[in-house]
């Protein structure tokens, strides 16, 4: 059994195919199936072997078909699928980080923080550099933050190559140096 804690789904025995839809509070039951682009409400209770199909909505408890989807909703849920996709990758790289990492990268954002272009025309502050913090994330020079506070750390410097990750730590390259 799934529990999806943010959303309380639960996925019990069931089958989502990619870019399927499985809306909040939504439970579903052993040998039921969510077919691509298929979509189930919020709150639906699906029960066993139903079989919701491709480009149909179902709600209610016990669901039910409800209507099909336009082409713009199909088009969400495909958009919506990659952005959760990217976002889980971003949440694993982010939890395996240590102690140190994190409070390294603090140091390092605080020390290259810049306020808003608005903040600066009302004082009249003109920046060669971008407002924007770009510091990418997940890397982190091999310093420590001692030597962050000192000045010695450009983070602009390194790259990261997320194929190459090693017990949870991040292996940075140089530009064109693998490390």
């Amino acid at each position: 059994m799934l529990w999806c804690r943010c959303h309380s789904a639960v996925l019990h025995g069931c089958t989502v195919e990619d870019e399927a839809f499985v809306g909040m509070g939504a439970v579903l039951l052993d040998g039921s199936v969510v077919e691509k682009h298929g979509m189930v409400a919020a709150g639906a209770l699906v029960r066993q072997n139903t079989r919701i199909p491709c480009g149909e909505v179902w709600g209610g408890n016990p669901a039910k078909f409800l209507r099909k989807l336009t082409d713009e909703e199909i088009a969400f849920i495909s958009e919506s699928a990659a952005n959760f996709a990217n976002l889980a990758q971003v949440h694993a790289a982010e939890n395996v980080k240590s102690f140190d990492e994190i409070e390294f990268e603090k140091v390092l954002r605080k020390k290259f923080a810049r306020r808003d272009e608005e903040y600066d025309s009302m004082l009249g502050v003109v920046r060669e550099v971008p407002s924007e913090l770009i510091l990418p994330d997940n890397i982190l020079p091999d310093k420590s933050p001692e030597d962050a506070a000192v000045g010695s750390v450009d983070p602009h410097q390194f790259t990261c190559d997320p194929n190459k990750r090693r017990h949870g730590q991040t292996v940075l390259t140089k530009y064109g140096l693998t490390g």
